[in-house]
Order: C-alpha cells, then structure tokens, then sequence
C-alpha cells in the first residue's frame, strides 16, 4: 500500500470530534519527502526556464542551445522524476 493509501485510509481518531488523527511516521515521512522533492523538481525547471530568457529565449541560437540542454536533461532524468513525484502515489 502506498503511502498516500496508508495516510488516507489508516488514520486513528484522537479526539472526540474527529478533528485531530493518529498516522502511521513512516507514511508521513515518505509523503513529506516526496513534496520536498517534487518542489525541487519543479524550482529547477523554472531555473532552466529562467536561463533560457536570459540568453535571449527561443528566438536566438543561444536560447535555443540552452532550451535544447533543458529538454534533454528534463527526457534524461524523466525515470527519476516519475520515481519520485508519482512513486508513493501509485
């Protein structure tokens, strides 16, 4: 069971109201860690995008060399970041 079905469907009432639920750490964990990842992910691919304005965007060789460096690294590492953004999901 993944961690996002074990957070969802595991939880321990601690109160009264409902309000307040026990969790399995572990779940908790892998989940917190995997947003922390998937942020990075994301803020790299916007840093990419950043650099590729700076030299000049799409319209000049160096833009489109840099575009270019960015999809190639975004097809590369596309296994890893499956792993990691949709890994605990499934």
């Amino acid at each position: 069971m993944s961690a996002y079905e074990q957070l969802k469907n595991n939880q321990r009432q601690l109160d009264a109201e409902g309000i307040e639920v026990g969790v399995s750490r572990q779940a908790l964990d892998q989940l917190l860690t995997t947003a922390v990842n998937t942020s990075a992910i994301i803020q790299g691919i916007y840093e990419w995008v950043d650099l590729v304005e700076a030299e000049g965007g799409l319209t000049n060789i160096s833009g489109v060399a840099r575009g270019h460096a960015m999809m190639e690294s975004l097809k590369k590492n596309r296994p890893r970041v499956n792993e990691i953004a949709k890994g605990l999901l499934k």
